[in-house]
């Protein structure tokens, strides 16, 4: 069996080698020959265009196209032509001038002034038709000063493989009047290339027969024979690894496949040797693996991770992520409420990485949390907590750490930085910027130590930016630093978006410029947008997502929307948007069952307007991934489909989806602004 299926294989390789050589010099020749025949018929067509076109008075021509009466001077035009194409008939092989005529070109027809006698079709003085397929096309590229010699080729039920060359007849004020059209027949051309191709095809498969067989035979005799012992050693060494038998192997090639059959004997014994060792190994990696990948979910888990996370709140948005640079890492960042009016926000590097980083960042996030929530300021609190680190840290670890409480009524904040990365700063209508100030010393180094803090002022729209140094220390291949200015950079191209798409934005960034250079350092990151009480106000309702209950939906949205200013042509919108949305959850999201759906809506002050969010947690459906109908279309010529969500796109001016905690969240906002009330 296994000698079968070597032997096919190279039987098969040496086909397919037929094969593909074939194809190719088939391929070659054909082009090659075509474009020699197309480049004949060119300069063929074009001499004899271009002839006639110089010979006929073009106001001769005008004035037979306007009383279509001839004379003797058509009638010695018109011999010219007959001549011509008998004549050149006469002498082709391999393809045949079938029509030799001159036209007068309009917007959908051409009225025949010359046609050459033919066994074909023969149009008179003033006869007229449509154009050919691409006739139109050729015709107007043509019919200027200096025209272009290019060949229009088509093939016509009526006419056959047709190429033409078609040349503008002037006339004494250098104007075009008329075209000389040259039609040649190429069916010789197609017989030609045919018994040409199988010509090559019989030659080079009898060249590659004969090399193919006698190629076979040496490379089964000085490889696949050998290369089958070697394979039935190799099974007898898997399948007995627990014996000391060595197998025996009488390959006396003389070259690299004899040595390969010494090596593999050496390799049995050193093999048995390295399996044993190995178990050993393998046993205590596997363990060290699950330990880290359950240390690793330890550590995810302290910090927060479901986003939104405080749909409640309407005054402020928050987003956060971490990518360690090992399995676990040293980086974190937390966020909570100390109470109904302060939020804390931290983000720390932790000296070192692997477990030990992992181990100090648990008890450093820990303590801070916990001291935060017995009040105070930032600065009193890493004082105390720099006092517990202290204790007891023969390791010397220490952390880097910026942390900041924020009075969210007023958006007055203190922050304290215990030499951690300049936080960065964006106020509503302007840039983002670096907020650099005097660091204070680590903590979990020098025990008595105070550590300073910062008042700023948030106004609604302002956003904050903070992060560690796996940041701007990030490296492309050639150990460039990624730097707080490229973050500056990405952050300004990228200033409209949220705080989700903001730090999307920012790692993919990171990422192409890194171009697959290992990570050196743990990268976290965390944006923080300030709306502030006034931003917006927020109802919302919950119910079991069925077609019958989209009147109570209705009637939802249309009773907040009669305690808002909200203009006529808007409500119309959003009446539109709210039954395509809620009908497409009600009939698909939990089909053939029913389950919740929640609509919240947010009125917006600055700019003034609504922003509507539908929440399911049916199947994961992203309805602005949906291709747009083509509208120009008759209605009984597009598919079905498409074309409320269509509609929904067109009247809301910002749409977002996305899927987390198992949840479709779709997102639709409308702007006042500019609106008829």
């Amino acid at each position: 069996m296994s000698n079968s299926k070597l032997h096919i294989k190279v039987l098969t390789a040496l086909v397919l080698f037929d094969m593909a050589l074939i194809l190719f010099s088939s391929i070659l020749v054909r082009d090659f020959y075509s474009q020699v025949k197309m480049e004949e018929s060119r300069q063929l067509s074009f001499s004899y265009a271009k002839t006639a076109a110089e010979l006929i008075d073009g106001d001769k021509a005008e004035e037979y196209a306007r009383t279509l009466t001839p004379d003797a001077y058509y009638d010695e035009i018109q011999e010219y032509f007959n001549t011509t194409l008998r004549t050149v008939n006469n002498t082709m092989t391999d393809m045949e001038m079938r029509y030799y005529y001159v036209f007068v070109p309009y917007e959908d027809t051409v009225v025949y002034l010359w046609d050459a006698e033919n066994p074909y079709t023969i149009s008179q003085l003033g006869d007229s038709e449509g154009y050919m397929i691409g006739g139109k096309e050729a015709v107007e590229k043509i019919y200027r000063q200096n025209p272009p010699e290019e060949l229009s080729v088509a093939k016509d039920e009526v006419y056959g493989y047709i190429v033409s060359a078609y040349y503008p007849v002037f006339n004494s004020a250098n104007k075009p009047v008329a075209v000389v059209g040259v039609d040649l027949s190429m069916p010789g051309i197609q017989d030609r290339l045919r018994d040409f191709v199988a010509m090559i095809v019989q030659s080079v498969l009898f060249v590659t027969l004969i090399i193919g067989a006698v190629l076979y035979f040496f490379v089964r005799k000085g490889l696949v024979n050998p290369l089958l012992q070697l394979n039935d050693a190799a099974r007898e060494l898997v399948s007995g690894l627990d014996s000391k038998k060595t197998a025996e192997l009488d390959i006396r090639t003389g070259d690299e496949v004899q040595e390969l059959a010494e090596s593999f004997k050496k390799m049995q014994v050193d093999l048995r040797n390295y399996i044993n060792k190995l178990s050993v190994v393998t046993a205590e990696r596997e363990k060290i693996g699950a330990e880290l990948n359950v240390a690793k979910s330890i550590q995810m888990d302290m910090m927060p991770q479901i986003f939104p996370a405080f749909p409640e709140r309407s005054d402020f948005d928050i987003y956060a992520t971490v990518d360690p640079a090992r399995e676990v890492g040293g980086d974190f960042y937390d966020f909570f409420m100390i109470d109904d009016d302060h939020l804390g926000l931290v983000i720390a590097d932790v000296s070192g990485k692997g477990i030990p980083a992992a181990l100090f960042m648990v008890i450093a996030k820990t303590l801070i949390k916990n001291r935060a929530m017995m009040g105070g300021g930032p600065g009193e609190i890493l004082s105390d907590v720099n006092k517990q680190l202290c204790e007891g840290n023969d390791a010397g670890m220490f952390v880097t750490v910026w942390f900041a409480i924020i009075e969210l009524s007023t958006g007055k904040g203190m922050a304290a930085n215990a030499g951690h990365e300049h936080p960065v700063f964006k106020r509503k209508d302007g840039k983002w910027e670096l907020l650099v100030y005097r660091h204070s010393v680590i903590i979990g180094v020098v025990e008595d130590v105070r550590i300073s803090e910062h008042p700023f002022v948030m106004e609604p729209g302002d956003r904050l930016f903070v992060y560690t140094d796996g940041v701007p220390e990030a490296t492309d291949p050639d150990l460039e630093q990624y730097g707080t200015q490229r973050l500056l950079d990405i952050l300004n191209t990228n200033a409209e978006c949220d705080a989700r798409q903001t730090l999307q934005k920012v790692t993919r960034d990171v990422e192409t410029y890194m171009d697959g250079s290992p990570q050196a350092d743990d990268i976290t990151m965390m944006c923080f947008d300030f709306y502030g009480t006034g931003q917006s106000a927020s109802v919302s309702m919950e119910l079991e997502a069925t077609r019958e209950d989209l009147d109570r939906v209705l009637e939802f949205v249309n009773r907040h929307l009669d305690e808002t200013d909200c203009p006529h042509k808007v409500r119309m919108q959003l009446n539109l948007t709210v039954e395509e949305i809620y009908i497409n959850i009600a009939s698909y999201a939990y089909a053939p069952n029913t389950g919740k759906v929640k609509l919240i809506l947010d009125d917006l002050k600055d700019p003034e307007g609504i922003r509507m969010t539908f929440i399911d947690q049916g199947v994961p459906y992203d309805p602005l991934q949906k291709k747009d109908p083509d509208i120009t279309l008759p209605a009984e010529e597009r598919p079905v489909g498409g074309l409320g969500i269509y509609l929904v796109k067109k009247n809301m001016d910002v749409l977002n989806y996305r899927y987390e905690n198992q949840s479709n969240i779709l997102e639709l906002t409308k702007y006042y602004a500019n609106q008829n009330k």
